[in-house]
């Protein structure tokens, strides 16, 4: 799954992509964290070589409404709970692939 960020737009693709996730844009690394906070699908971390992004929010823009996506979209996040990439606050951590 890719979150895309461009200046004015926040976009899900590949949502059934659930072996990866990454967040892609064109600006810098300060200015998509911003980009992805002001939206409501981030919070703003110390760590800007990540984005950190809400479970529930990110499952709402990327649901297809294809039949076990929601059960393979928790799988992943499970996954990424055992490999220390989730929060206590319900964050999960995605790749960021920008400049």
């Amino acid at each position: 799954m890719r979150v895309t960020v461009i200046a004015d737009h926040v976009g899900v693709v590949e949502p059934d992509v659930l072996t990866e996730l990454a967040v892609v844009t064109d600006l810098d690394r300060a200015a998509v964290v911003d980009r992805l906070t002001a939206d409501g699908l981030a919070e703003r971390r110390d760590d800007v070589s990540h984005a950190w992004l809400r479970v529930e929010e990110l499952a709402r823009r990327a649901d297809p409404g294809t039949d076990g996506w929601r059960a393979d979209y928790d799988e992943m996040i499970r996954y990424a709970a055992g490999q220390g990439w989730t929060s206590e606050d319900a964050l999960v951590r995605a790749h960021l692939e920008a400049p």
